[in-house]
């Protein structure tokens, strides 16, 4: 039996396409795989390293609070009882009117205690209006006659700069001794 030209052409594209198909699932097929999966491992390992340079952020800070702590105990400042909260919160009250600061807002978060630890920290977050200068008079006051008292976090409106009143907003970290 002789084959015609075309049917030998077509068996000769027929074999091609299944070398190629073969050489595409061994060859690219493979590697389109493995450079998926290697994307993936990458993306897993950003991740973890991510969640491992955030930790070690926490725990420096964490680790500066509680030499600042341990600095004001050592200076002789003792630090009040943690059921003392509502007195600090009247004091930097007291504070913040007698420097100008108009309060919106004052209020505790949530505690924070290392495990085995007798010193407790609790944001306090006043929110009001005022000046710069009432914001930095308040927080010099506070630093002054607060044992156990410091600043997490400030920020004003733009228009609170010079003489301008605008919003002011301070996170005020209260360290205080867990036994009553």
């Amino acid at each position: 039996m002789r084959l015609s030209s075309p049917a030998i052409h077509a068996i000769g594209a027929t074999c091609l396409a299944g070398v190629l198909g073969v050489g595409y699932f061994i060859g690219i097929h493979s590697r389109i795989i493995a450079r998926a999966e290697d994307s993936a491992l990458q993306a897993r390992l950003d991740s973890m390293e991510h969640v491992a340079r955030t930790s070690e952020d926490r725990e420096a800070v964490l680790r500066a609070q509680i030499d600042r702590v341990e600095l004001a105990i050592s200076s002789g400042r003792t630090l009040r009882p943690l059921s003392a909260l509502n007195g600090a919160l009247a004091q930097i009250a007291e504070i913040a009117s007698e420097t100008e600061l108009v309060i919106d807002g004052l209020g505790p978060g949530v505690s924070m205690t290392p495990a085995e630890d007798q010193i407790v920290t609790t944001p306090i977050t006043l929110s009001g209006r005022g000046t710069l200068t009432a914001a930095l008079r308040t927080l010099d006051q506070v630093h002054q006659t607060m044992a156990g008292v410091e600043v997490g976090s400030m920020s004003l409106s733009a228009d609170a700069f010079g003489d301008q009143v605008g919003s002011v907003s301070i996170e005020f970290l209260w360290h205080a001794d867990r036994a009553d």
